[in-house]
């Protein structure tokens, strides 16, 4: 009997975006045209998507790259959350909102400059 894989959609975005040219493909049809023409979208590197939270429970990301802004050499994160509820949730945004904090709180544990 074949494995049952949970998160299966979860797990079909992460190696989907994981390819560059997917990655490029979708942020350019997703994000603002404002936004795309401050980034050098050949630039996109993906990262880490796992983090350790103060109380030492994982928390996962569906994709954050890396990405430099056209004007300087500064480079920003994209984090794509994709959540997918089957019941409507109240809660949801502070969800999604702890998961950008995660990223932040890994970079300060990491003593690296901060990054948006």
């Amino acid at each position: 009997m074949p494995k049952k894989i949970n998160n299966i959609h979860d797990k079909f975005f992460i190696v989907v975006i994981a390819d560059k040219q997917n990655a490029i493909d979708f942020l350019k049809a997703f994000l603002p045209s404002e936004l795309l023409d401050l980034l050098d979208i050949n630039s996109i590197n993906n990262e880490k998507t796992s983090f350790t939270a103060p109380n030492l429970e994982e928390v996962f990301s569906d994709a954050i790259i890396n990405c430099k802004l056209l004007a300087s050499e500064d480079e920003i994160y994209i984090s794509i959350l994709l959540e997918h509820k089957s019941i409507k949730e109240e809660n949801t945004p502070f969800q999604l909102l702890s998961y950008l904090a995660h990223g932040y709180q890994e970079q300060l544990k990491n003593k690296v400059k901060l990054k948006i």
